[in-house]
């Protein structure tokens, strides 16, 4: 007995025997020592006393559960004479000795095991607190199908779900990817270095709107699944390709201004404003038109640039209120105002053009007025053709008007050029007829001149005599019916008559008025 007593004292378990009512009839050193008490004091109690409220009112449930099994392991916690608590783990038992029953209880402090489990159960939830609150995709997909086998909140709604239990249930990532190539580039970029980093993948969510995520993530090999985290940069990826856009409508726009400021020729001038716009990235076609004044209501081609491959042929574009002059380019032209189609694969008034326009690889399409704004008028059209949907952003779009506003201005600038180059040789013409005109006149003067040298003085000599003597009205000499008329007025006359004698050869003039 000493020696199992002995034994019994070593342990750091604390060993009681208690009948059913609760009183001790055995302590080890153990049991008296960690409770602060004397073994003497500890004898004195009632096992019960030591359950602090909390587990006190389960001591009734607890013994008919001893009673029933003849052994029971649970938890509780025991009082300290100092007032404070540790948690305990009892394995207690049914035993006999010197023919009662008593129960045995083998009490171990838990107090380190609580601890830790404290610390993990802190742990755990300020994990689950960031798992969950985290505005990070975080997942795991089955390697074999991509089956989302585990998501957070943040997961569940970047891939358009409510919940993390419906994500997990119904999002499989294989069957949403928009490129179906992208989800083998992933594959084997992880079995070849097992994790890949910032790997940028378009998926449609569940509403089936495509949004643009980056990944990054490990091969869990053993358990064939991906585990990594997730961002959404699709507002990203829009900024970028705005920005593209406006660079590329940009360089298009320096180009053509670059070509008005050396155009001298009209159709070289539209030309090459087409050739500027298909060598930016992206433009697979442009072309301009000018409306015609006839029967149909057409719109003329007049030069074209890119990917046509008789497209343009095939189009029959005219003004008229007919499906096909309620197309872009129709409505551009009457409405005076630019007509986007960013899907021309959905859009309703592309039907006559849809199909060849998708076998040329056309997704989108602009169509921007050229307005005469002197007469505010629009007289052509300059559209614009993208190879891939939603191509043309406000920034983009306001640039092309631009670049439009300039074409237009430069086809005026060449107009009024060609009109002031007309003007001139007609002036020079008119010149030219002048100068003749005023040869002639001074051939003319110098024949007068030449007459009147020969004329003059041939009649001068005779004037008094053919004066005196020429009858008056009456019939009688001059000089006999009007004695008192001065030599003078004589001279007068006689200029009066000559010139009414030669003004029929001679015609009006300097010379003659001077005689």
């Amino acid at each position: 007995m000493r020696l199992r007593a002995q034994l019994l004292d070593s342990t750091s378990d604390s060993v009681f025997v208690a009948d059913f009512d609760g009183s001790f009839v055995y302590l080890n050193e153990a049991a008296w020592k960690t409770r602060g008490y004397t073994r003497d004091e500890l004898l004195g109690m009632n096992l019960h006393v030591l359950d602090t409220p909390k587990y006190e009112k389960l001591i009734e449930s607890r013994m008919r559960d001893l009673m029933k099994n003849g052994q029971c392991i649970f938890e509780s916690e025991h009082r300290r004479k100092d007032g404070s608590t540790m948690p305990i783990e009892i394995s207690a038992r049914i035993i006999e000795s010197g023919g009662r029953k008593l129960v045995l209880s083998v009490i171990r402090d838990i107090t380190e095991r609580k601890q830790a489990e404290e610390a993990l159960k802190e742990s755990e939830e300020k994990y689950r607190s960031i798992y969950e609150n985290t505005q990070v995709g975080l997942y795991r997909t089955r390697v074999s199908d991509g089956k989302l086998m585990m998501a957070n909140d943040a997961m569940a709604k970047m891939f358009g779900f409510d919940s993390v239990e419906e994500a997990t249930e119904k999002y499989v990532t294989s069957e949403h990817y928009v490129d179906p190539g992208t989800r083998e580039r992933l594959l084997g970029a992880i079995q070849k270095y097992g994790r890949f980093d910032n790997f940028e993948a378009c998926l449609t969510r569940s509403d089936g709107i495509a949004r643009w995520f980056q990944y990054s993530g490990r091969l869990v090999q053993s358990k064939d699944y991906i585990e990594g985290v997730a961002n959404d940069i699709t507002e990203r990826k829009q900024a970028e390709a705005a920005a593209q856009h406006a660079n590329r409508a940009l360089a298009t726009l320096g180009a053509v201004n670059r070509t008005l400021v050396h155009a001298t020729d009209e159709s070289e001038l539209l030309q090459t404003v087409c050739n500027a716009i298909v060598e930016q990235k992206g433009y697979r076609l442009a072309w301009v038109g000018y409306k015609q004044v006839d029967e149909h209501k057409s719109i003329k081609i007049m030069a074209r640039a890119g990917h046509d491959e008789g497209y343009l042929d095939t189009m029959q574009l005219t003004l008229a209120e007919t499906e096909r002059g309620m197309g872009p380019s129709g409505r551009a032209i009457c409405s005076g105002k630019t007509q986007v189609c960013q899907d021309i694969a959905s859009d309703p008034l592309y039907r006559p053009w849809r199909d060849e326009a998708l076998k040329r690889d056309f997704a989108a399409s602009i169509a921007l007025p050229l307005t005469d704004e002197n007469v505010n008028k629009v007289f052509g059209i300059l559209n614009v053709y993208a190879g891939e949907a939603n191509a043309f952003t406000p920034a983009e779009i306001d640039l092309l008007e631009e670049m439009a506003g300039d074409l237009a201005f430069g086809v005026r600038s060449l107009h009024i050029r060609h009109e002031r180059d007309l003007a001139l040789v007609k002036n020079q013409h008119h010149l030219v007829q002048l100068q003749d005109s005023l040869e002639d006149t001074v051939r003319a003067m110098a024949s007068l001149v030449e007459m009147r040298a020969l004329i003059l003085p041939a009649i001068r000599p005779e004037w008094p005599i053919w004066l005196w003597r020429s009858p008056c009205k009456w019939g009688c000499p001059m000089n006999r019916c009007m004695p008192s008329i001065s030599p003078a007025r004589c001279m007068t006359w006689a200029k009066s008559k000559f010139r009414r004698k030669y003004s029929a050869n001679l015609g009006e003039s300097p010379i003659l008025n001077s005689v």
